[in-house]
């Protein structure tokens, strides 16, 4: 998951990186959570904008605000990624 430029990107099998946790939760008023903003959230520390080996975990609950979608996942720079051409 990526708010980088991927395009023409190759993702090696031994990147380094960070692992990070986000999440989106419901709240009084707020009966939406998104996938986007639990990613947003877990680069929110980092200077990364892409998430390999993500791990999504929706859970629910009786009410809204314990509802949430928990990401996990190792963060990288989308830049520093070989492209397919090898440039």
């Amino acid at each position: 998951m990526s708010f980088g430029d991927l395009e023409g990107k190759v993702i090696p099998d031994n990147v380094k990186g960070t692992y990070v946790e986000g999440r989106s939760s419901g709240a009084p008023f707020k009966m939406k959570y998104y996938l986007s903003d639990a990613v947003r959230d877990a680069l929110k520390t980092t200077n990364c904008d892409t998430l390999i080996d993500a791990e999504v975990t929706n859970k629910t609950g009786l009410l809204v605000p314990s509802n949430s979608i928990i990401i996990k996942g190792k963060a990288i720079k989308s830049e520093e990624l070989p492209t397919s051409g090898g440039k």
